[in-house]
């Protein structure tokens, strides 16, 4: 079942429909985060699809962030992905695992 707008004329007489699908498509997870770099922090949001049909993403909070945190970006999601292996006993789909950079790193991780 759709959402509709009805139709209205534009100022060019061109007719617009929108239409919005009651039911979502997919969902998602979405996990805040940050990088730590020489004491300055780094938001981020990890998004992961339910259902593993999807990657999953990281968005950064802001827009100007340092090439060498965006470079982080496939340890974020390695990081993830062994910290829900972890947790759930589960490897996820297409995961690599790959934990060099945390080694000697302090377990700050909360216990659910």
């Amino acid at each position: 079942m759709m959402l509709k707008q009805k139709k209205r004329k534009m100022e060019n007489e061109r007719q617009v429909t929108i239409a919005v699908e009651k039911t979502p498509a997919f969902t998602e997870t979405w996990y805040e985060g940050y990088v730590e770099l020489d004491g300055e922090k780094h938001q981020f949001w990890l998004i992961d699809p339910v259902g593993g049909d999807y990657e999953v993403e990281v968005r950064w909070f802001f827009k100007k962030v340092p090439r060498e945190v965006r470079n982080m970006y496939n340890n974020i999601i390695n990081a993830y992905h062994n910290i829900k292996r972890e947790r759930t006993g589960v490897l996820p789909k297409g995961a690599k695992f790959n934990t060099d950079f945390l080694k000697n790193q302090p377990d700050d991780r909360r216990k659910d």
